[in-house]
């Protein structure tokens, strides 16, 4: 299996090194991040492939094809732009909140 987690901060990426560290070796797990990362995520798992969100910022649509077609999972956590319908529709999204909904929303809810 394959997972990307998209989000950010540290509650998001480790997420991320936890989920790495539970599943098999084979299995794919990728962090997708947009500002910034603290170093000790990367040295907490070495194994866990890290993308800086750059590319598509500019074309949403794209980056949710490119996670569909290579993740069996995606899961978004801190996550601030909104997955559009035909990404949702394939049922390989969820979102995950660190905190009780909707008491502790976060600063910039959708």
């Amino acid at each position: 299996m394959n997972i990307a987690v998209i989000g950010e901060g540290i509650s998001c990426a480790s997420i991320a090194v936890y989920i790495r560290d539970l599943l098999p070796k084979e299995n794919i797990v990728a962090y997708y991040y947009q500002y910034k990362l603290k170093d000790e995520i990367i040295k907490e798992s070495p194994e866990l492939k890290i993308y800086k969100f750059i590319k598509f910022r500019d074309n949403l649509s794209a980056f949710y094809l490119k996670l569909i077609e290579n993740y069996d999972v995606i899961l978004s956590c801190g996550w601030s732009h909104k997955v559009d319908d035909n990404a949702i529709k394939t049922r390989k999204f969820f979102n995950i909140h660190p905190s009780l909904l909707p008491k502790y929303r976060g600063v910039k809810p959708i």
